[in-house]
């Protein structure tokens, strides 16, 4: 199954798109463009969101404060070595 979100701006790893079109396929993103080029583009399903929406890809915070009953914040050598083993 296709399918289409058109309308919100889109956040690219480039530029922002605003009132675009992503079309989505095997939970893979096939293409991304401007809504103007919408007609050409072909979907089973088509999503509309107001311009004033954005899709921006996922966020994933990579920094860790402590794990194992251990906290960076100790500051000993012992925390650092057992952080670093987990």
């Amino acid at each position: 199954m296709r399918l289409m979100i058109s309308g919100p701006s889109i956040y690219t790893e480039k530029n922002i798109l605003t009132e675009a079109v992503v079309v989505i396929e095997k939970n893979t993103i096939q293409q991304i463009d401007n809504v103007s080029n919408k007609g050409n583009l072909s979907a089973d399903e088509i999503i509309h969101f107001p311009a004033n929406y954005h899709i921006v890809s996922g966020f994933i915070d990579l920094h860790v404060h402590g794990a194992n009953n251990q906290d960076v914040m100790d500051a000993t050598p012992s925390a650092l070595k057992i952080l670093s083993e987990h």
